[in-house]
Formats: C-alpha cells, structure tokens, sequence
C-alpha cells in the first residue's frame, strides 16, 4: 500500500512540474509578440530584421532538439529541466536588458531563450508519457496544453496592465526572470519526488532508437511543423497585422490577440475535461479544414474573427500529441525529439519568410501563410491516413 501512494507521488510530481513549467514558458513566449511593434521602433528595424529575434529561437531550439538524442539520455529529463529553466531566467533578463546595449544582446537572448524552450519542449512531454496511464494520456496532453493556453491567454493581459503602470516592457522581462529561478530552486529542494528508473546511474544508459525510417518521421513530423508555424504566425504577428493593416490601436490588438488565447485556452480544457471520442485523426483534419474556412471568413468579414481560430486550432497539438503516442507506443521518446526538431525547423523558415514577404510584398500576404500551412498540414493528414 505504501508503495502505491509513493508511486502515485512520483506521477503527479512530473505532471505538475511539465506544467508549471510550460505555464511560464507561455508567458515569456507569448510577451514577445505583443511588444514586437515597440521593438521594431526601438531599435529602429524593419520586419525583416525583426523577424530575426523569432529566428534566432526557433534555430536554437532546432539545435537542442537535434542534439536531444546525446542530452536526453546523458543528463535525463529531470536534470535536463533544470538546465532549461536556468537558461529561460537568463535570457529573460537579458531580453529584458538588450535595449540600449545593442542589437547583440537581443540576439543573444533570443538563442538562450529558443535552447532553454526547446529543451523544455522535449522534457515536458516525456514527463507527461511518464506519468500517466495510456488511457487518460490525451486529457493530460490536452490538461498541459490548456496550461499552455493559460499562460498565453496571461501573457497579453500582463503585460497590457504593467505597461499601464510601469509603460517598460524592459522592465517586465527583467522581473518575470525571477519565476523560473524559484521554479529551479524548488525542484531541485523536492527532487527526491522526481525519483525514476531512468535516473538510475547504476543501469546503463539506453541509446534512443528510431521506432520508424526518416521518411515516415518527416512525415509525422512535418503535421506538427505546419501546424505549429501556422499557429506562431497569429500570436506573434497579430497585433502588428492589426495594428498596421486594419489601423487598429495597439490595445485593441492586445485584447484581440488576449479573445485568440482565450478560445485557445477553452478548447483545450473542453479535450481535458471532457472524454471527448472519435479518431485522433478525424479530429486533427477537422481543426484543419474549420481554421482554413474561419481565415477567409476573416478576409470577407472582419479580421476580428482571427481570433476564432484559437478555438479551431485549440485541440490540434494535444490531440496530435496523443496520436504520436499511439502509433508509436515504444518509441515516443525518440519521436517527440525528431517531431519537435521538425516543428524548430519549420519555425525558422516561417519567422525568416515572414518576415521578408512583409517587407517586399506586405504584412497581407504575409499572413496569407497561415491558411497554406494549414492546407498543406491537411494534405499530409489525408496521406498519412491513406497509408
């Protein structure tokens, strides 16, 4: 009985601990592109040097990942988080300090900030297949997306209120450095709850394995990468698309990017709560087809109803999520590192070609990449279904 109760310790541990942890991830995530505007005037760059920030991460994030198959089995998940947690508090203040010390510094946090999110990336899920019980997998996938949500729903009413007060967004980044270091020093003091066969150093280490040939991995891979890309280019150029297209004020903006993460936010606690039924995949070609329709709608209508597509793309990475883990139940430690790798790359090629589509043919177009993405993540859902 006693080693029931420390078991189910040990699981909750690692649940709370991947969603706290992307709890913050979300908020320092989901601040950058709310301020994108005032950095671009700061520093007094156009888009396409802008983009570089978004980039930059992206790329370093690509490298943690690509090399996650040598750091995840040398230091383990837990160790890794802790890694990850002390490079986000760095780069965020850092981030936060760049103004007036030179475009270098903001680069540089960026790739700290892109490594620590990336390593997080990788470790967060695995501590979620840890510890749960394959049957209520997605509603803890969906459960630590809806974090996800919350803390990007946070982001914008956050820093809209400190900017009121403190009018710095220099500032805000500097201070939100501190939640990962308390994050750090609790999970180290309370490690013995994160207590784990794989932590073990007597066993030796077991090499990561692909499950399945590069092919079938890019393919998988690649329904992550242009669905997160398309995702990535509303929260983090919204408020600009707004603001310079449609002249729409900045906190109105704000508040329309705040209405995104909030449908993001409720559709993924509707998968956490409820056991909703139905193929994984029905679903995912289903969030595809209704954000593509939802996108023209707002090009007809009102671009307001952008923020509908929180609510259409809410349930896509959970759900997405879950099925990885089902098609590929022995290998899911090796196929979270290479979707995830895939979904970096993916988001350098989209930061950097957004950002010159903008300064050569306009914000418009540019945006015009979200209902491509999804086109294609869709194509690759039919295919994947076929075969």
């Amino acid at each position: 009985m006693i080693k029931k109760v420390i078991n189910i310790e040990v699981k909750w541990a690692f649940i709370i601990l991947a969603y706290s942890l992307l709890l913050f991830q979300s908020v320092l995530d989901n601040s950058r592109g709310p301020i994108y505007p005032e950095i671009l005037a700061d520093f007094n760059i156009d888009a396409a040097r802008g983009s570089w920030i978004f980039a930059l991460a992206s790329f370093s994030g690509l490298l943690a990942n690509l090399t996650a198959k040598w750091w995840l089995p040398a230091i383990e998940a837990i160790h890794a988080t802790h890694i990850a947690l002390f490079l986000m508090s760095l780069s965020s203040y850092l981030f936060g300090y760049s103004l007036g010390n030179g475009l270098f510094l903001l680069d540089l946090s960026s790739l700290l900030m892109g490594f620590g999110m990336g390593m997080s990336n990788v470790t967060m899920n695995i501590l979620i297949a840890r510890g749960t019980k394959e049957e209520f997998r997605r509603q803890f996938f969906s459960g630590l997306h809806s974090v996800y949500g919350i803390g990007s729903l946070s982001a914008p009413i956050i820093l809209n209120i400190f900017l009121a007060t403190q009018n710095s967004w220099t500032s805000f980044f500097k201070y939100l450095a501190f939640i990962p270091l308390f994050m750090l020093v609790s999970s180290i003091i309370f490690s013995t709850k994160y207590e784990h066969e794989s932590i073990d150093k007597s066993k030796p280490k077991v090499k990561l394995i692909a499950p399945t040939p590069f092919i079938n991995r890019l393919s998988f891979g690649s329904v992550f990468g242009f669905y997160v890309a398309s995702e990535i280019v509303v929260s983090t150029r919204l408020v600009l698309y707004l603001n310079t297209s449609h002249a729409i004020s900045l906190d109105t903006a704000r508040t329309t990017l705040s209405f995104f993460f909030l449908l993001l936010l409720l559709g993924r606690l509707l998968f956490t709560i409820l056991p909703i039924k139905g193929a994984s995949q029905r679903w995912l070609v289903f969030s595809c087809v209704s954000s593509i329709v939802i996108y023209i709608c707002s090009l007809v209508i009102s671009p307001y109803l952008l923020a509908l597509l929180g609510l259409t793309m809410s349930f896509f990475y959970p759900v997405a999520m879950d099925w990885l883990s089902k098609k590929f139940p022995t290998g899911f430690d090796f196929m979270s590192a290479s979707v995830l790798t895939i979904v970096s790359l993916s988001l350098v090629f989209m930061h950097l070609g957004f950002g010159y589509v903008s300064d050569l043919l306009g914000i418009e177009y540019a945006m015009g990449l979200v209902p491509l993405l999804q086109f294609i993540c869709l194509v690759l859902l039919l295919r994947l279904g076929k075969a």
